[in-house]
């Protein structure tokens, strides 16, 4: 009779096993794929290094006049495969020099490898596109550049949060008579970003 009881009572709980066992060998983290979206709200400082003067005897002027400014910023991508993302991105960036307000608009394609995926992701993005600027009574249109690697945390399958760091480049551009005052901002945004992936 206590051999039948134990037999019983395997029998009973080998389905239960069998199944937990099936549970855990088909859970997989979320992997991209084509058709996959990103919508990303960003936000951080950006702090000036250096302005560069290709036309100048001494090229590289360290003492900006900016102070630590700050981003803002919608992003929405593709995924065109299970590890890259294209899309756009639509900013709003400020910073004050001694007397003037700076801003700027930038309007840029982006472009998002994220080789490590999963609960812990690590996405390399490059931007290029366009910047409205105004400083100093004055507005002018110039490319823009954006270089970024974050670390991101997923808290939820959907929701996750990223800080990232970059390399901004805001050209000035002139030709003929006025090339002398081209000049190529250089700057360095240091981002915080709340993420929703589908």
């Amino acid at each position: 009779m206590k051999n039948f009881l134990i037999v019983l009572i395997l029998c009973l709980m080998l389905p239960t096993v069998v199944m937990a066992q099936d549970e855990v060998g088909s859970f997989e983290l979320p992997q991209y794929q084509m058709g996959s979206q990103m919508f990303t709200f960003r936000a951080g400082p950006v702090i000036p290094l250096f302005v560069y003067f290709p036309y100048d005897n001494s090229p590289i002027e360290t003492d900006t006049h900016m102070k630590t400014g700050g981003y803002g910023s919608i992003r929405y991508q593709g995924f065109t495969n299970s590890q890259l993302a294209l899309g756009g991105e639509l900013g709003y960036y400020f910073a004050y020099s001694q007397s003037d307000l700076f801003t700027s608009v930038p309007v840029q394609f982006s472009m998002s490898w994220i080789p490590v995926q999963g609960t812990v992701e690590l996405p390399i993005s490059l931007g290029l596109g366009f910047a409205y600027n105004s400083y100093d009574q004055s507005s002018y249109l110039s490319m823009f550049a954006s270089f970024e690697v974050g670390l991101s945390w997923y808290f939820t399958d959907s929701w996750g949060i990223t800080l990232s760091a970059g390399y901004w480049l805001i050209p000035e551009l002139y030709s003929s008579e006025k090339k002398t005052d081209t000049a190529i901002a250089n700057t360095m945004p240091i981002i915080l970003s709340v993420n929703y992936r589908d």
